[in-house]
């Protein structure tokens, strides 16, 4: 049985910004940050190892959590993990995207990252 480990990976939670509103009931609305959000993402490719290893993200809500997914690598983990492609109901998606839309559409509350 394998162990996960946390490796100092940070959470992938999407971070949001105040912008003033053309609304006129409304001063400010708040919008996704596109480059803090990808500022992270970055950060999370960083730490990521360049050995082989198996990679595990799980998706948090309030409640529960849940294995989105398990990379599994005798190459570059940190290769495989930022250059492979994910599908969702036919409509591809690079892994910055991918944690974008998981987030703002599942449910979920932050995504974190575990070693194997």
């Amino acid at each position: 049985m394998k162990t996960i480990t946390n490796i100092s990976i940070p959470d992938f939670v999407l971070k949001h910004k105040r912008v003033l509103s053309n609304h006129p009931q409304k001063k400010y609305k708040t919008i996704k940050d596109l480059s803090k959000n990808k500022q992270l993402y970055n950060n999370i490719i960083k730490q990521i190892p360049t050995y082989s290893k198996s990679l595990v993200l799980i998706g948090y809500t309030k409640d529960s959590s849940k294995v989105l997914d398990f990379i599994s690598t005798n190459y570059n983990l940190k290769e495989v993990f930022s250059k492979t492609k994910k599908t969702i109901k036919n409509q591809e998606f690079n892994r910055f995207e991918w944690l974008n839309f998981i987030l703002e559409n599942k449910g979920f509350q932050k995504i974190k990252f575990f070693i194997t």
